[in-house]
């Protein structure tokens, strides 16, 4: 039996979204969207992505990638500490020398933060060139960005948890990171729904090729820097 859209009545095809709702985001001030979309990822998460999933919301989705990057410079800061006081624990006089040694806490926050920000454009411009040159989907960069801003939610919240954790119980900091990135990726793969081709099935492919190829370079990368 044909299904049809609740906001334009127009025939849905495959059982795919309605565009008729694509480039609508709701009114109301920056703050009052990052809100909505931070509680919507928890509650109503597909609706939150497929809400924030347009060019308008690049600026925000540009703002909640700054705080997961500000949460893994914390988190890096975090395991830093972590490795010294288990490194320290390990040694003779452990607290003498770990008293004198100037651990770059500053500089491992900057370089991770900075760094999680620029990649985020790296990943999601491949993210871009593999739906639609590869696949034929038809999202813009700015739509694949918002996608990738609105699904950070849940990493930024695990990474938090995981920093925190840390100074707590180790195991149970990594499983809160594990399911954390797993919730993101199934999040941002059901978000292909709304930019990527019509055909469901490929839309892990585009993921998957998408992750094979930023690997690839991000090792070539530090190979030639090394």
């Amino acid at each position: 039996m044909a299904k049809f859209c609740t906001n334009c009545g127009k025939k849905l095809e495959d059982g795919k979204p309605c565009d008729c709702q694509k480039n609508v985001t709701p009114e109301g001030s920056l703050g009052e969207n990052l809100l909505d979309s931070f509680k919507g990822m928890f509650a109503k998460p597909v609706d939150t992505i497929k809400t924030y999933t347009d060019e308008k919301s690049f600026g925000m989705s540009m703002i909640l990638v700054g705080i997961m990057s500000v949460l893994v410079g914390l988190l890096t800061m975090s395991l830093l500490k972590n490795f010294m006081e288990v490194f320290m624990d390990s040694i003779t006089s452990g607290l003498y020398y770990y008293s004198t040694i100037d651990i770059p806490y500053a500089q491992g926050f900057f370089i991770a933060a900075i760094a999680t920000f620029a990649l985020s454009f790296a990943f999601t411009g491949l993210l871009y060139l593999v739906n639609t040159k590869m696949f034929k989907g038809e999202g813009t960069f700015k739509e694949i960005y918002s996608l990738y801003g609105v699904t950070s939610i849940i990493n930024s919240v695990a990474v938090a948890a995981t920093a925190i954790l840390l100074f707590v119980n180790g195991v149970v900091a990594i499983a809160v990171f594990a399911i954390g990135s797993l919730l993101t990726l199934i999040y941002l793969i059901k978000g292909l729904n709304l930019i990527g081709p019509k055909d469901e099935n490929k839309h892990g492919y585009i993921y998957i090729i998408t992750t094979i190829i930023y690997v690839v370079a991000m090792i070539i990368i530090m190979a030639i820097f090394q």
